[in-house]
């Protein structure tokens, strides 16, 4: 007489039917609606402009640059034009070329010597070496 296997509680999982019903839907039905959260998130934040887009730099205009610094490469031309039309913010950041033995205190120093009150600038050639 031949004896019938018996099947152990793994094999039993592997044949169980799946459910039908709404078994399925309690897993997807909520990452749909973080997905969709998100996503409306991203398209509102875009639309508003908030913490999407960079800043824009304001840059002097090439006129006012010395004829030397005009014929420089052109990532030396709007370092000083950054600087002509930002000197608040670069004379608040320190340099560390090692320049201070030449009498500069911040990273403005490296590109202008000084605003003359009649409104013309006097650059220093230290970024153009």
């Amino acid at each position: 007489m031949a004896r019938k296997k018996r099947r152990s509680r793994m094999d039993r999982k592997r044949t169980r039917p799946r459910q039908k019903g709404w078994g399925k839907w309690l897993y997807v039905l909520p990452l749909a609606a973080l997905l969709i959260g998100i996503g409306g998130g991203w398209l509102l934040a875009r639309q508003r402009g908030v913490g999407l887009t960079a800043p824009k730099i304001r840059l002097a205009p090439i006129s006012q640059l010395s004829e030397e610094i005009a014929k420089a490469p052109r990532a030396e031309q709007e370092a000083y034009r950054f600087a002509i039309a930002n000197p608040e913010i670069l004379s608040k950041l320190p340099c560390y070329c090692g320049c201070g033995g030449i009498g500069h205190k911040s990273n403005l120093d490296c590109f202008i010597k000084r605003f003359d009150p009649d409104g013309s600038i006097v650059f220093d050639d230290h970024a153009l070496k």
